[in-house]
């Protein structure tokens, strides 16, 4: 991410960023017990500070996000999370012209494959009309960077890969573990149909934590269980 910024950091941001350490203002779209386990890999020479913006309530969100944005001027970059009400927010406000001064980049950016449904193409539509103003795009997922370049139509080197992007912590191995259980969890890019068709008649047991409109097929074997 360090370097993504530091490639974008141009224009007004840059002058500033040539004469004190950049400052940069990481949204948190959720309440935070602790810092992001990845700030103590920025590079030194950056400030950064984490902003809580809670996105689980649209309006107080909105407000929320919308008060913050008129006080982000002072940073040179702002970071906000995925597909989140702010990165979404933030960019169409740069977009219509009314940037703050910073650059904006979103870390862990993903978002729902396009459908042909009108709710699915209204959502591309403004994709593609917003996203534009964003400086970088940190993903963890290259398939996902061909395909946002491809369907939004976002430039290539606006995007940066960094594999495994989650919390540490999570990675560790359990000292107590469940044998014969499959567990698969997401949205994107997922292909449930394959996965069930590769259990059928094994003995394992797979569970499949999904949203409603994922194309799990069904009714699911009898070692097969959605969530």
């Amino acid at each position: 991410m360090t370097q993504l910024i530091a490639h974008r950091i141009s224009g007004p941001g840059a002058e500033r960023a040539r004469i004190r350490p950049p400052r940069i203002a990481i949204l948190a779209n959720s309440p935070i017990d602790e810092e992001p386990w990845w700030l103590k890999y920025v590079r030194p020479g950056f400030e950064p500070h984490v902003v809580n913006v809670d996105e689980r309530q649209v309006l107080r969100g909105l407000v929320s996000a919308l008060a913050r944005y008129r006080r982000l001027s002072r940073y040179d970059v702002v970071v906000t999370q995925q597909d989140g009400l702010c990165t979404f927010l933030f960019a169409a406000l740069r977009r219509l012209g009314l940037g703050r001064g910073f650059r904006h980049v979103v870390n862990e950016f993903i978002t729902t494959e396009r459908h042909e449904d009108p709710r699915s193409r209204l959502k591309y539509a403004f994709l593609r009309a917003s996203l534009g103003s964003v400086d970088g795009f940190v993903c963890s997922c290259r398939g996902e960077i061909d395909y946002y370049v491809r369907t939004i139509g976002l430039a290539p080197d606006r995007f940066r890969f960094v594999p495994l992007a989650t919390t540490p912590r999570y990675l560790g191995e359990a000292a107590e573990t469940e044998r014969g259980l499959v567990v698969s969890a997401g949205r994107t890019g997922r292909d449930y149909a394959t996965l069930v068709r590769a259990v059928a008649g094994v003995d394992l047991r797979l569970v499949i934590v999904a949203g409603s409109e994922d194309a799990v097929p069904g009714p699911p074997a009898a070692n097969v269980q959605v969530l």
